[in-house]
């Protein structure tokens, strides 16, 4: 018998951008067991997830095949009697268009538990990235959010035109581009003037948001003549004017710019959050993954000769992370590198290490391992015992160059990198259209890339950016016949961030200057 109290909790995910979730709503999300998302909330949520989660995708695509709302009901009562923790996390707010509503009373009715987080409404977040208010004391003091979905699906709509027409200053369609047509009809003909101010907002709140504004007599053309496709919003009233003053949002450094990342995502990613903070959006296709290593036993030989070392030496964050987990795993804690010196490669590195409560005695100025073996020999830092925590597969570069300083060098694998089962399904890489850049931050990532990327995808390189986060990771991209636009001069995620926004900025210069 299961003693588990189960329970769902129906959580808002927001409309786009993934820092609009709510505290409570990531913080749920991080608990679940089991996870049902829709197909258009942002998928970076999920790096969130437990690594125990199980992640169900249940949304609904055009033309698709889907699960039917009968399915997903039976899931989240299944899941909940289970004993599990259960988020049905939905677009937007769960209550507003969303069916929600539908699936908490059968959650009711079930008799399990649950609880409603809400989300940003679409309505207001995507009006506003687009830079219109959906009020303003000047021009609407009401606004009005209907729903597009219905507006000739049924025989007869619910939707009462000739009150709606004049039932708000502003009215807020969503789910409405594909009746777009008949609904600006059915306004002008029901009384909304056809020089009333009218903007559709395609992807709203990402980096690919697109925006026309024009009147109602001209939105669809407008939306046609600039390909505006699902998912999309129509906003109606004086509001749309103010649009001109407040765009904030293209006016960000990497608006409009679709960055492609191959590694694995942190639930706390510096360079992701950097470049979606910038205005871009990101897409994580990792090509590789980090795991256990074959064996933990020189690893564990290691920890407990800890105190022979006089150097402790980090190449990476995971090999911060890895190294501590085996380190508490073995009853110890940081109090058993008291004595050691420790060295970091990059800043990233070192922060890892602060997030323990420990700081790096030394971080080369080249963040590679070069670096490092060139800083030990400006020190005359020699016939020391030195751990080299790392990856199962890596360059001998930094041991080798270690023992010729006459050091007495071992490295010890706390992890590996292999490439995610995924890259072997074609469908992997569909979302790598359409791509402005692809990021790469290590040899693996490139190698992986080129193995499995259909022929279709490598083709398209040759119109995209690439990124490398240093020269050892371009040397791998030469490999294969290509060359890196941009290479920070520090070889951590941080200069890597700034060197992108700098080609960017560039770009968009000489473009307004030519």
């Amino acid at each position: 018998m299961n003693l588990k109290k189960g329970i769902v909790y129906f959580v808002g995910a927001g409309p786009g951008d993934r820092g609009l979730i709510t505290v409570k709503g990531a913080k749920v999300l991080a608990q679940a067991d089991v996870v049902l998302y829709d197909h258009l909330i942002n998928h970076m949520l999920l790096n969130s997830c437990s690594a125990h989660a199980e992640k169900i995708c249940v949304g609904k695509r055009g033309g698709e095949p889907s699960m039917t709302q009968e399915e997903i009901n039976g899931i989240l009562v299944e899941k909940a009697r289970a004993g599990n923790i259960v988020v049905r996390l939905k677009g937007g707010d769960p209550f507003l268009f969303g069916r929600g509503a539908e699936e908490a009373q059968f959650v009711s009715r079930a008799g399990l538990p649950f609880q409603v987080i809400p989300g940003v409404p679409s309505a207001i977040a995507v009006p506003a990235y687009a830079g219109i208010p959906v009020t303003d004391r000047r021009y609407a003091s009401s606004v009005a959010m209907i729903t597009g979905h219905e507006a000739f699906t049924k025989e007869r709509s619910a939707i009462a035109w000739q009150e709606i027409a004049h039932a708000a200053d502003t009215l807020v369609f969503l789910m409405g581009m594909r009746t777009l047509s008949f609904i600006v009809q059915q306004l002008i003909v029901h009384g909304r003037e056809p020089d009333t101010p009218a903007a559709v907002i395609q992807r709203g709140t990402t980096g690919t948001q697109k925006v026309v504004a024009g009147t109602l007599e001209s939105i669809c053309q407008l939306v046609q003549l600039y390909a505006l496709q699902p998912p999309g919003l129509l906003i109606v009233g004086d509001v749309v004017r103010l649009r001109h003053d407040l765009k904030w949002y293209e006016h960000m450094p990497l608006f409009g710019k679709r960055f492609i990342i191959t590694r694995e995502l942190q639930e706390r990613d510096t360079l992701a959050e950097f470049l979606e903070n910038s205005g871009a959006e990101v897409v994580p296709i990792p090509t590789i993954a980090i795991t256990r290593p074959d064996s933990y036993q020189d690893a564990d030989d290691a920890i407990a000769q800890l105190e022979q070392f006089s150097w402790v030496v980090f190449t990476s964050s995971n090999g911060v992370r890895y190294f501590m987990e085996r380190l508490i795993n073995a009853g110890k804690d940081i109090r058993s590198l008291s004595g050691r010196l420790i060295a970091a490669i990059g800043n990233g590195t070192a922060r890892t290490l602060n997030s323990y409560y420990l700081q790096a005695d030394l971080v080369p100025d080249e963040f590679s391992a070069e670096g490092v073996v060139q800083t030990f020999a400006r020190r005359n830092i020699s016939c020391v015992k030195i751990l080299i925590p790392r990856a199962q597969k890596a360059r001998d570069v930094l041991e080798s160059g270690l023992i010729e300083l006459n050091n007495d060098v071992r490295a010890v694998p706390v992890y590996k990198t292999i490439a995610p089962q995924e890259l072997r399904h074609s469908e992997t890489f569909k979302s790598i259209y359409p791509g402005d850049c692809i990021v790469f931050t290590s040899s693996s990532t490139v190698h992986n890339f080129f193995d499995f990327a259909p022929p279709a995808v490598l083709s398209e390189l040759r119109h995209m950016v690439l990124a490398c986060i240093g020269p050892v990771t371009e040397t791998a991209l030469r490999k294969h016949g290509y060359s890196a636009h941009i290479i920070p001069e520090s070889y951590d995620f941080d200069s890597l961030a700034q060197a992108i926004i700098r080609y960017y900025v560039a770009q968009r210069q000489a473009t307004n200057n030519s």
